[in-house]
């Protein structure tokens, strides 16, 4: 068994987008470009609690309440996604998203 250059299976770049719509809602997509919508898990970055699972989708845009984004009652809140991908030799990788901040 041999291993490729990491340069040769890069991640693809994926990005979240957070943006308010009418009627006490957001908006939530996770952007891969080319790929094909694969599953994937919202998190808020807790800091010295970690990680914190929020939801899970296997669809690029999703509608929330605030309150599914509001992880840190009255300060910041850190939001990402973890996107599970297949590559083209069919092996199943993981990639995270930019961090979104904002006060939900």
């Amino acid at each position: 068994m041999s291993a490729s250059p990491a340069s040769a299976q890069a991640a693809p770049p994926c990005v979240l987008s957070i943006n308010p719509v009418p009627i006490n809602t957001y908006k939530v997509q996770v952007d891969c470009g080319p790929l094909i919508p694969r599953p994937w898990d919202l998190y808020s970055d807790d800091g010295f609690l970690g990680a914190q699972f929020i939801l899970s989708s296997s669809v690029p845009v999703i509608y929330v309440s605030p309150a599914v984004l509001n992880e840190d009652e009255g300060g910041e809140d850190e939001i990402f996604a973890k996107v599970i991908y297949r590559t083209a030799t069919g092996a199943i990788r993981t990639v995270r998203t930019n961090t979104v901040h904002g006060n939900f």
